[in-house]
């Protein structure tokens, strides 16, 4: 699944915004997973409680779904729907997203939105590392067992005469 997180500052709608908005849509679309586009969009419609007309066309245009219904932003009766849910909701159950809730928070002039995905979740992937605890090796076992061993190459193995093999003092 993939999540966009948009931000659109307030002010006018543009076409360069509806166009980049169409050819994110058009990318997400391409990759043929599920995917959710949220945010604050910042598109109010000329009526409360409405998106921008331009906006709704290119979410028509690539049958796309916007989920949020209740003003998220000033009077919740007469206020804007400025925080958007986006997805294509073509699951078999229908319910990609749901349980949409707009609520009031101290903390914004906007109101908090949230919902539930249906993505299932995923088990953890459970890796185990054994290895061998190095400072309990037996160093002057280990050396002769290196230098006993016949190497695998024809060429003699010339170790230098300064070489020396020291006890385990671990």
């Amino acid at each position: 699944m993939v999540t966009v997180s948009v931000y659109r500052p307030p002010g006018t709608v543009t076409s360069t915004f509806t166009d980049q908005l169409s050819d994110l849509f058009e990318q997400l679309l391409l990759l043929d997973i599920q995917f959710v586009v949220l945010g604050d969009f910042n598109v109010p419609g000329v009526t409360a409680g409405q998106l921008d007309h331009r906006v709704t066309d290119v979410l028509a245009v690539h049958s796309l779904h916007q989920h949020v219904s209740i003003p998220t932003r000033g009077d919740p009766v007469s206020g804007s729907i400025l925080d958007l849910i986006v997805s294509l909701d073509d699951q078999p159950s229908g319910h990609f997203v749901s349980d949409v809730a707009v609520q009031s928070v101290c903390f914004s002039d906007h109101r908090l939105v949230t919902c539930c995905l249906g993505v299932p979740p995923t088990q953890p992937v459970t890796t185990t590392y054994s290895y061998r605890p190095l400072r309990k090796i037996d160093t002057v076992a280990f050396g002769h067992d290196i230098l006993c061993t016949t190497p695998r190459s024809r060429t003699p193995i010339n170790l230098p005469s300064c070489l020396t093999l020291k006890s385990n003092a671990y």
